[in-house]
């Protein structure tokens, strides 16, 4: 953040306090300095509401991959997403965009507006609008406008395979459709960092193939990171399996590490995703 530290601070407007940095080293306090393709440095992550700890001591280098989320509900990944997409503060840590001067030195929290994409789990469509309309929209909470922000829509309905039903009703929409719209939403301002809560969630078996071919599109020209517990989500698309399970987080590099299997060899089965998992708790 330029050349200012982050720290807990209880405002009423709940952003972080800004102070000069107490070493050269931005990450001398946060953890080892992340490498060059490092788009998020999170270090120490803690989020405490209402006396309770959602997350404790969470540390992440976001680069260029797929990062994939696992454990039990109750356990902090909404919240840690949150965080990341900028919704919500933590109590305590360091969280910062590596590439300042994309971010222009400015708080976190304001800088992800435009630097990240969220696509909730739980989400209710704009009524009145249409698939089409409702990107657009989207694209002018960003600040977009004119022919940038028709052509950015076209794109976004696009890479996110919305261009069939683009002008059907936003409230007509089966769950993949919907899915698809929020993802559109969420890239028409072309994010560097795309945030997914359960992406897969309450669809059949063919609207969930379709999304992971369109997140491993996606994924060529940004970083994401998600949460699931569809186990199946995992071979093709994600590189790293980070376990989330109420003690230290487990972090396996590949999904071939998280099994246990070499790397090149055939795609683990169900029962070895499932065997991985609770092994990890």
């Amino acid at each position: 953040m330029g050349d200012l530290w982050p720290v807990e601070d209880h405002n009423l407007l709940g952003h972080w306090k800004l102070v000069p940095k107490r070493s050269a080293n931005p990450f001398s306090e946060g953890g080892a300095a992340p490498s060059e393709n490092t788009r998020i440095h999170a270090a120490g992550l803690a989020v405490t509401r209402a006396r309770k700890q959602l997350v404790s001591d969470f540390s992440l280098d976001l680069g260029r991959e797929v990062v994939a989320l696992l454990g039990p509900n109750g356990v902090g990944k909404t919240t840690l997403l949150e965080v990341l997409a900028g919704l919500t503060t933590p109590t305590l840590g360091v969280l910062q965009f590596v590439n300042e001067s994309a971010s222009g030195g400015e708080p976190y929290v304001y800088a992800a507006r435009m630097r990240v994409g969220y696509v909730p789990q739980f989400d209710e469509p704009i009524s009145g609008l249409s698939v089409r309309q409702s990107v657009a929209y989207a694209g002018w909470l960003k600040g977009m406008s004119g022919p940038l922000l028709n052509s950015a829509t076209e794109l976004a309905l696009t890479r996110a395979r919305c261009t069939d039903f683009a002008n059907q009703a936003s409230t007509k929409l089966s769950g993949g459709q919907f899915r698809r719209l929020l993802i559109a939403q969420a890239l028409v301002h072309q994010p560097e960092i795309l945030i997914l809560d359960e992406p897969t969630a309450s669809l059949d078996p063919h609207e969930q193939s379709e999304l992971k071919l369109l997140l491993t599109e996606a994924k060529a020209s940004t970083a994401i990171i998600l949460t699931t517990h569809n186990l199946r989500d995992l071979p093709g698309l994600v590189d790293r399996v980070i376990v989330l399970s109420g003690t230290e987080p487990k972090v396996f590099n590949s999904v071939a590490a998280f099994c246990g299997l070499e790397t090149g060899g055939p795609e683990p089965t169900d029962a070895m995703l499932q065997r991985a998992y609770s092994g990890a708790l």
